[in-house]
């Protein structure tokens, strides 16, 4: 089983290479070993995390301003089918947020979440607080020296329950899949 899972991981890790300016890192534990790829990781048998960076062509404080405003976030993140402020006022650190996500016609969660970093233009940061996926992403703006931006996402998520126990390998390989789909049109989107 091991050996299956690591021949998947370095599979990951070609298509990944080969996938253009999108990168993700991936460090896994087996028992006492641990390896780096670019890959999501599993962090225990129901939670994974992952982190990927993309070179984005608008400035840094263009990408962080069209980042920090949720309501967008659906149109590049595709299995979200709303995110809307549950609090009035502007951004800030405790300010809270609800989601909806849709996992095909048979799953669909509510979720809620609070806003845990605001750092204009650089870093913001948020949690899911309420529902069945608990969840931390953080993303962090830097100038690329060029007029862009990189922009890096790290994320880390887990549902209780058999299935993230059972399905966690494949749940982890479709994480991975779909964050570089999502930056990929993230950059399409902030061209």
């Amino acid at each position: 089983m091991r050996r299956k899972v690591r021949r998947q991981v370095a599979a990951g890790i070609a298509a990944s290479a080969a996938s253009g300016n999108v990168r993700g890192v991936y460090s896994e534990q087996i028992g006492q070993q641990s390896s780096r790829a670019t890959f999501p990781r599993m962090a225990e048998p129901r939670e994974f995390e992952g982190s990927f960076e993309t070179r984005l062509s608008k400035p840094p404080e263009e990408v962080y301003a069209f980042l920090v405003d949720l309501p967008q976030t659906p149109r590049w993140r595709f299995h979200l089918g709303s995110v809307s402020w549950i609090d009035d006022g502007e951004t800030c650190v405790g300010r809270r947020f609800s989601v909806q996500l849709s996992f095909g016609p048979w799953r669909k969660m509510a979720l809620q979440g609070e806003v845990t970093v605001y750092e204009p233009p650089m870093r913001f940061s948020y949690r899911i607080t309420d529902g069945p996926l608990k969840a931390e992403n953080e993303y962090v703006v830097t100038p690329d020296g060029a007029g862009g931006a990189f922009f890096t996402m790290t994320g880390r998520a887990g549902m209780p329950g058999i299935l993230m126990r059972v399905a966690s390998p494949l749940i982890t390989r479709a994480y991975g899949r779909t964050t570089r789909r999502e930056l990929r049109r993230l950059s399409e989107i902030l061209a």
